[in-house]
């Protein structure tokens, strides 16, 4: 087999981080719930509705993708050709949700009420990262249409000798 190619390692990598992303992120989810119950039974305030129960669904289909993502960084090496299909699902899928989540993250009109510099900050940070994840996914969908990349997975077909 030939030498990988940097954009397939470059893939397998921003996969991998990806998985640990999503996960993280459903544990900050939960972290967040599980403090939000905790101060109101500890400040006696009015207790409201737990999202424990509705994360779950959430949590599952967060680990489902994680397991997509890294059963196919593992495969992507090997160069399987349902490997490639499964990066063009993924690309589609995260320009699809980047762009979804830039679409509905703004800037919070407070009225008069101005908001501090910090939040204005995080706000453009995470519209920054919303449109990474929707540029990655329309690379991924470019570099893994290529010929050239769509040849690297192509099956190797053993040679043909002449019958004596």
């Amino acid at each position: 087999m030939s030498k990988t190619p940097f954009g397939i390692t470059l893939t397998r990598i921003l996969l991998l981080v990806e998985g640990l992303l999503l996960l993280a992120s459903v544990l900050l989810l939960w972290l967040g719930s599980i403090s939000a119950l905790a101060s109101r039974v500890i400040l006696r305030l009015p207790l409201p509705e737990f999202y424990g129960p509705s994360l779950l669904p959430v949590t599952v289909l967060v680990l489902l993708g994680c397991c997509w993502l890294w059963i196919t960084a593992a495969f992507i090496l090997k160069r399987k050709s349902w490997a490639r299909v499964s990066m063009l699902a993924i690309g589609l899928c995260s320009l699809a949700f980047g762009t979804w989540l830039v679409g509905g993250t703004s800037l919070p009109s407070l009225g008069f009420v101005s908001i501090s510099h910090h939040l204005r900050l995080l706000y453009l940070l995470l519209i920054a990262l919303y449109t990474g994840i929707a540029l990655l996914g329309l690379v991924w969908l470019v570099y893994f249409s290529l010929p050239a990349t769509r040849a690297l997975f192509a099956p190797s077909i053993a040679p043909e000798y002449p019958a004596r």
